[in-house]
């Protein structure tokens, strides 16, 4: 998903999940704005968790 959206830095991305998973929880929506570097937002592994990001961006 990171990758793809590199690839259209006019993007926004608008991503909603559930604060526990499939166990439920509330719904939270997190957004990257167009323009943001997502390359910065991988760990090692190239990965960027829900939460992480929720850390990074807030949450609503």
């Amino acid at each position: 998903m990171l990758d793809e959206l590199a690839a259209r830095p006019d993007v926004t991305l608008n991503l909603k999940f559930r604060e526990k998973g499939y166990k439920g929880g509330e719904v939270r929506t997190v957004t990257i704005p167009a323009g943001y570097d997502v390359a910065s937002l991988k760990d090692a592994n190239g990965y960027a968790g829900f939460l992480y990001l929720m850390g990074v961006f807030g949450a609503n």
